[in-house]
């Protein structure tokens, strides 16, 4: 919407009988091509990192006052997707929409069931039969979780193919 907004004023100036139009005009197109090639660009590193993924990716919850979960481990860290305590489930389904469409082959691959295919996993604060855990609980939760899942993520893979997880997760040459 913005892009279409810069160059519909863009266009205006571009042609416009003013004195120094032109050059304004100008000027304007060139921020218009460099904003949508930032755009694209941006895009394109995203949807890489999106491809390239092979752990699941974990979308939590903010506490309903804005709180954020604190994960000291940042390799941990790394896995999680904070948002607003009501966005959850939106922002999951999002998540997916870029596993797709950057056609990650532990997402979209044939021969893929829900055990070993790559998932995106929503931790809501005070869900379901936690309905009474305080905002520490949940904290804990969230960083138990998520290491049980990426434990068994990772025996999956090492599984499937020893000498390609070492290769690709141990960095073994």
């Amino acid at each position: 919407m913005i892009r279409v907004s810069i160059l519909f004023v863009g266009s205006i100036f571009l042609f416009a009988n003013l004195e120094g139009g032109v050059l304004m005009g100008s000027w304007l197109l060139f921020v218009m091509i460099y904003i949508f090639v930032s755009e694209w660009i941006e895009r394109w590193k995203k949807l890489k990192g999106y491809e390239n993924r092979f752990e699941h990716i974990f979308v939590v919850s903010n506490s309903p006052e804005g709180k954020e979960v604190e994960i000291i481990d940042e390799e941990i860290d790394r896995l999680v997707v904070r948002v607003d305590y009501e966005k959850v489930i939106r922002q999951a389904r999002e998540e997916e929409k870029w596993l797709e469409r950057s056609g990650n082959d532990f997402f979209v691959g044939e021969g893929l069931n829900d055990k070993n295919r790559l998932q995106v996993v929503p931790i809501i604060f005070r869900d379901g039969k936690y309905v009474n855990e305080s905002w520490r609980d949940f904290e804990n939760r969230v960083i138990l979780e998520i290491m049980d899942l990426r434990e068994k993520r990772h025996e999956m893979l090492r599984g499937a193919g020893l000498e390609y997880y070492h290769k690709y997760m141990n960095y073994q040459k």
